[in-house]
């Protein structure tokens, strides 16, 4: 485990605070996404308050700016929570059977709808679960309790508008009797007919197109709705794996380069990807406009789980044996066989509802930093440069008047004397 090295101002946050003003100027943002773009030009801001930790051991210490969590823009404060919740997904989520990803998608001309009505996602979330749910209990001859995790995603290459519904699920389900029925079925014609005609009647109930234009779409040869449904997966790594891929932010950095002379941003797509290496540019504010099309509004789900991980029935899990023989074996760690048998007692004996089971999200998401950065950047925060100590936070500074010293005397070290590669790196500026 190596030793922390905190990052500078990243080449997003270059480009928003560059050209912060006149992309309000050409789009004119609801003050909401304004306050949000400010806010993560501030991540890592030794102006925005500091922590100072210190050594137990030998003494030595530094200071570590406070993170903005500005999800699904700040490429590190996304990153950590793209990990944390991969690992949720694999270690305390996911029975341990087979699963299969379905990726949804729907005609360009339909798109824009999702970017006007930012929860709109949630009901055609809602509307695959039912649809995959069906689909499987008509291939088994009897109803069947299914799980599913939809991940709702906004954007593609080049950050373009491109909503579409990445969906891990489980490859079979449960009778009345909690027997589990292994069905590893993917999708097919009749299930992209049926796709189609479930989207175009839920625009046609909430009146966002007529008749006419549902008329119009099904005539067409190719009608721009696709299911993908070739991975599966087997082993916990395959859960990882994509879980992280389900749940990442729009923005990646390394395929971006930014000129501030020219005020141009070059993406560059992927070598093996559909687009080959191709490229695109925008100017900064025509960069900023594109990526806040993805902002979801505050306390949106983009992630819903369904049936067997649905948060109601998760509660029922120790007193289900059929289920709780496939939960993940760091979930049973926590909800042992003992507990499960004592809640049936109770429940027997005196008339109680089950408990309801810890939620492991909400844990996982208040742990600390420290934890977070390991998983990030493989290096330890609490690790002693200097003498491989253990270190610890001594103080949260926030006062002006205090920072404005701290700032002052990095700035003069760092020119007195040389960074080491464990040390801190100072401000960019003073203030």
């Amino acid at each position: 485990m190596g030793t922390y090295i905190s990052h500078r101002a990243s080449k997003l946050q270059t480009i928003v605070c560059d050209s912060l003003a006149r992309y309000q100027a050409y789009a004119n943002p609801p003050k909401d996404i304004v306050n949000r773009l400010e806010k993560f030009t501030g991540c890592a801001d030794w102006s925005q308050g500091v922590a100072r930790i210190q050594c137990e051991d030998c003494g030595y210490s530094y200071f570590r700016p406070f993170s903005c969590k500005v999800f699904h823009l700040c490429p590190s404060c996304d990153q950590k929570r793209t990990l944390l919740y991969a690992e949720y997904l694999a270690e305390d989520l996911l029975l341990e059977l087979p699963h299969r990803q379905f990726v949804f998608t729907i005609p360009k001309i339909l798109r824009p709808f999702f970017k006007t009505d930012k929860r709109l996602f949630g009901a055609v979330s809602r509307l695959i679960y039912t649809l995959l749910s069906d689909f499987f209990s008509l291939a088994a001859g009897q109803k069947l309790l299914c799980a599913c995790v939809v991940s709702y995603q906004s954007f593609g290459e080049f950050a373009r508008f491109h909503p579409h519904w990445h969906v891990l699920v489980l490859e079979g389900g449960f009778t009345r009797y909690d027997r589990f029925v292994y069905m590893p079925l993917g999708a097919g014609k009749g299930m992209l007919k049926v796709w189609q005609t479930a989207i175009l009647s839920l625009f046609l109930r909430n009146k966002l197109i007529d008749q006419n234009r549902v008329n119009m779409l099904k005539s067409w040869k190719h009608s721009g709705f696709s299911i993908e449904s070739e991975t599966r997966l087997i082993s916990k790594a395959d859960r990882q794996a994509l879980g992280e891929y389900i749940v990442r932010g729009a923005t990646c950095v390394e395929k971006i380069k930014y000129s501030a002379d020219t005020d141009m941003v070059t993406w560059t797509a992927s070598s093996t990807g559909f687009y080959k290496g191709k490229t695109e540019a925008f100017r900064g504010f025509e960069f900023i406009d594109q990526l806040s099309a993805h902002l979801p509004p505050r306390r949106a789900q983009l992630v819903r789980r369904y049936g067997v991980y649905a948060g109601k029935v998760r509660t029922q899990w120790l007193t289900r044996p059929g289920i709780y023989r496939f939960a993940p074996e760091s979930w049973k760690q926590t909800h042992p066989a003992r507990q499960r048998e004592t809640q049936d007692q109770d429940t027997l004996r005196y008339g109680l509802e089950p408990a309801e089971a810890p939620d492991v999200w909400s844990k996982l998401r208040s742990q600390s930093w420290a934890r977070l950065l390991q998983k990030v950047y493989k290096a330890d925060p609490f690790l002693c440069p200097k003498c491989r100590g253990t270190m610890s936070v001594v103080a949260i500074i926030e006062e002006p008047e205090e920072l404005a010293r701290i700032i002052e005397w990095a700035a003069n070290r760092e020119q007195e004397t040389p960074i080491s590669d464990c040390a801190r790196p100072p401000p960019l500026c003073r203030v």
